[in-house]
């Protein structure tokens, strides 16, 4: 079997044309289809998410507004209380101010004392390097 030019199809054929035009229009109709598709389903997200977010707003606006009575209302305790006199009586002062005096005193000869051994120890040890030489 010898085939001549004549009797085979090229791509300027017309059934050949009519054949990819078809093809293209069936991709083309269902590439537009799986557009519609997801454009529809990021529109159902959009809308997902401006419900979250608008939930979202509404919870900052309510912690905003607590946060806000909360710092006034504390505004409003601390005034009250500097405006009050203190109410321990002068010999409940006088020995808190004698317990807090003796405290220190006792923390100063604590620290006097370690002083007292750091310079022992530093003498002694000038003495033994100098009878080693």
């Amino acid at each position: 079997m010898i085939a001549t030019i004549e009797s085979q199809l090229t791509v300027m054929e017309p059934y050949v044309q009519w054949g990819f035009a078809g093809f293209c229009f069936v991709i083309f109709t269902v590439l537009m289809f799986v557009i519609v598709w997801l454009v529809g389903k990021l529109l159902t997200i959009l809308k997902e998410t401006n419900i979250v977010i608008a939930g979202n707003t509404s919870a900052i606006s309510a912690v905003h507004s607590t946060a806000d009575d909360t710092k006034n209302l504390m505004s409003d305790i601390r005034d009250q209380l500097l405006t009050r006199p203190c109410l321990m009586d002068g010999a409940r002062q006088r020995e808190i101010a004698r317990r807090a005096a003796g405290a220190l005193e006792h923390v100063a000869e604590q620290a006097a004392g370690a002083l007292d051994q750091v310079a022992k120890g530093a003498a002694e040890a000038l003495l033994l390097k100098k009878g080693r030489e």
